[in-house]
């Protein structure tokens, strides 16, 4: 307190000109200390709301990496069940039965069959066939394809439409697909 009285005695101790200007510089001085604080503030301010938008940035995507991780354990999980109901399952013979069922072994042909195994990742492998049906109507070729969709254990992989220029036929090149547990090695 004796200090401040002190630099009180000094002002009044200064004539009128001198203590306007002793105000002037101690009220510039005052105006570049807050001027200063505001700026430190201000930039210390946004780079905190750079790193809170980095950070939400980095929060959402983390969020979208669950999300998918979830539903991809969601579809994993569907697929065991699909598997566990029959797993016994044979994608030859299945062809095989769904071609005698439909009424298309005059149009099938067998030497155009081809079957092969592919590792996907680690718990599953997928086993397909191709195969060829020629000779059918495009009402034929709706209904195999809507019978293979509505069936959950086999999957269309690859088709291959050519109409025939001579008649309303065509013939269809499919690759059919189910997945198996892989077999511990």
């Amino acid at each position: 307190m004796e200090f401040i009285d002190n630099c009180i005695d000094v002002i009044y101790s200064f004539d009128s000109q001198m203590r306007r200007k002793f105000l002037i510089i101690y009220g510039v001085i005052l105006l570049f200390l807050i001027l200063g604080l505001h700026g430190i503030f201000f930039f210390k301010n946004k780079a905190i709301e750079q790193k809170k938008r980095l950070l939400e940035e980095r929060r959402l995507f983390v969020q979208k990496i669950i999300t998918k991780k979830k539903d991809i354990e969601k579809k994993k999980q569907r697929i065991e069940d699909i598997l566990k109901k029959d797993p016994h399952f044979r994608i030859k013979e299945y062809l095989q039965s769904y071609v005698e069922q439909a009424g298309l072994m005059q149009y099938f042909v067998v030497e155009s069959q081809s079957f092969s195994e592919n590792s996907l990742r680690k718990d599953f492998s997928e086993l397909t066939v191709s195969f060829e049906i020629k000779g059918i109507t495009s009402n034929q070729m709706v209904t195999i394809l809507s019978s293979i969709e509505a069936d959950e254990r086999v999957y269309l992989k690859e088709i291959e439409i050519k109409n025939r220029p001579d008649e309303r036929l065509c013939d269809i090149s499919l690759l059919l697909a189910t997945v198996k547990i892989a077999s511990p090695m």
